[in-house]
C-alpha cells in the first residue's frame, strides 16, 4: 500500500493543553481510508475444516479517542459429529450459523521513533457460546498475526520520513506559521528565535516551541479526528 502524499489540507497546528506542547494532526481520512483499502485483502475465509467454517467480512480501520480500531463482520459455522461408520461415513449435526461484528481496539505508541499499535481489547457483538469460542481461538489471533501486523508496516513512516523527520517538517511549518515568516531555513529560523525582539511573553514560547523542535521524543495522540504528534 502506498499512503498519499500527505498535503497542508489533511494537516492542523494546536497547543495541546494539558501539554502545552506544540502538536500538529494529521486528519483521519488521509489514514483510515487507504488503510481501509488495504486490510480488505485479509478477509474471507480464514478457517474450513468439516466442522467448522469462518468468515471475515467487511474490515475497517477508524480513529476513536484514545487509539485505532478495526471492526469487522465474522460469519461463524459449526457441527458436532455425531458418529463415523464404516458403511455411512461421518454423520454431523446440521450446520449451525451464527453472525456477529467485533471492534478491536488497538493502542498507539511510538517506539523507535515508528507508531506502533498494540491489540487492546475486542468487543463482539453476540454473547454465543459457540461463536466466542471459535472466535477467540481462530479470528483473535489471525487479527493479530496478519492484520494488525500489516498496519504496523504501514504505519512505520509516512513520505519516506521517520516520525522524527516529520514531526520536524511540519513542527518547522507551523512555527513560521505562528511567526508569519515564511522561506526560512532551518539556520536562520534558529537565528531569528535566538532574537530578542520580541515581547517577553512572545519569546518565551517561541524558545519553548524552538526547545521542543529540537527534542528527539516523538509522542502521539489519537482523536476521532486527528492522529496527533508533538516533540516533547
Amino acid at each position: 500500500m502506498k499512503i498519499p502524499q500527505l498535503d497542508s489540507n489533511k494537516i492542523q497546528f494546536q497547543t495541546n493543553p494539558t501539554t502545552k506542547s506544540l502538536e500538529f494532526g494529521i486528519a483521519e481520512s488521509y489514514l483510515s481510508q487507504p488503510l481501509t483499502t488495504y486490510i480488505q485483502r485479509y478477509t474471507g475465509i480464514i478457517r474450513d475444516t468439516e466442522s467448522e467454517k469462518i468468515n471475515l467480512t467487511n474490515l475497517v480501520f477508524s480513529f476513536q479517542d484514545g487509539g485505532f480500531a478495526v471492526k469487522g463482520d465474522v460469519e461463524v459455522q459449526f457441527r458436532k459429529l455425531l458418529s463415523e461408520a464404516p458403511i455411512l461415513g461421518k454423520v454431523y449435526t446440521p450446520w449451525m450459523t451464527v453472525a456477529g461484528s467485533f471492534v478491536e481496539e488497538l493502542s498507539v505508541q511510538v517506539i523507535e521513533n515508528k507508531l506502533n499499535v498494540t491489540h487492546s481489547q475486542i468487543k463482539l457483538s453476540t454473547n454465543d457460546s459457540w461463536y466466542k469460542k471459535l472466535f477467540e481461538e481462530f479470528v483473535v489471533p489471525y487479527l493479530e498475526n496478519e492484520v494488525v501486523k500489516q498496519i504496523n508496516e504501514q504505519l512505520s513512516n509516512f513520505n519516506g520520513m521517520s516520525l522524527e523527520e516529520l514531526a520536524w517538517k511540519y513542527g518547522k511549518d507551523a512555527l513560521q506559521q505562528k511567526m508569519n515568516l515564511t522561506n526560512l531555513s532551518e539556520d536562520k529560523m534558529k537565528t531569528v528565535l535566538q532574537m530578542a525582539n520580541f515581547t517577553v511573553n512572545r519569546f518565551d514560547r517561541l524558545k519553548r516551541i524552538q526547545q521542543q523542535l529540537a527534542s528527539k521524543r516523538v509522542n502521539a495522540r489519537v482523536t476521532q479526528e486527528y492522529l496527533w504528534l508533538s516533540l516533547i
